[in-house]
């Protein structure tokens, strides 16, 4: 996250399968939340999770 920050990175997204609920509880964990502008469509197995990068471009 610091080299992130460095090079001015706002945020990042990745997925984790939707039913994949150890995955999702270790990156919430560490600061990642669902990403509210990619909703899990019906049927689709991934979810997509967003870290917003505190202090970047600023």
């Amino acid at each position: 996250m610091e080299q992130w920050r460095a090079d001015g990175r706002r945020a990042a997204v990745l997925e984790v399968r939707a039913d994949n609920a150890r995955a999702q509880a270790f990156y919430v964990r560490r600061g990642w939340v669902p990403d509210a502008e990619r909703p899990p469509a019906e049927g689709d197995h991934r979810l997509f999770l967003r870290y917003v990068v505190a202090g970047a471009g600023e």
